[in-house]
């Protein structure tokens, strides 16, 4: 991750030293205004702070592309093999991709205790959703996990009752 920010950040500066030197050499050839070298380096700022910024937008878009792409994957393959659980709201959710595939199962709200077992958490269902999340490129096994749901005060206090 810090990796990836720091060679982000390279890449802005040395693109913004490019856009600015191009802005000075350009403007010196074709109009013949000398560009003194602070003005240089200010346009070299702001077209990184620009650059990066781009590049952090690219990689924001593409990393929830990838994340809808493969949840679209899973839904569809639920949709097809466990037809009446997928319209009873169960599912499996893809929550994160990086840097592993972190896989939620989800429950339609408030039908039944937090603690019953989810009808797609089977090892066959997860052996299937895992062969999908790697057919999409994504190697090694997902971990999955039971996404929370906000409780209300009155759901708090039947759980503490029991």
């Amino acid at each position: 991750m810090l990796d990836n920010i720091i060679s982000n950040a390279i890449g802005s500066i040395v693109g913004g030293l490019v856009v600015a030197l191009a802005f000075k050499l350009g403007l010196s050839a074709w109009k013949k205004i000398a560009v003194s070298f602070s003005w240089v380096i200010g346009i070299a700022l702001v077209a990184a702070f620009i650059i990066f910024g781009a590049i952090k937008l690219v990689q924001g878009i593409e990393h929830l592309h990838e994340k809808q792409s493969l949840q679209v994957r899973i839904d569809k393959f639920l949709k097809g093999n466990y037809p009446k659980e997928f319209q009873e709201g169960y599912g499996i959710e893809v929550v994160e991709i990086s840097p592993r595939v972190f896989l939620g199962y989800k429950r339609p709200s408030g039908n039944e205790p937090i603690n019953a077992p989810h009808p797609l958490g089977s090892a066959i269902i997860t052996t299937e959703v895992i062969a999908i999340v790697n057919n999409e490129g994504f190697p090694g096994k997902p971990i999955f996990g039971y996404l929370g749901q906000p409780t209300t005060f009155e759901e708090l206090a039947k759980v503490i009752k029991n």
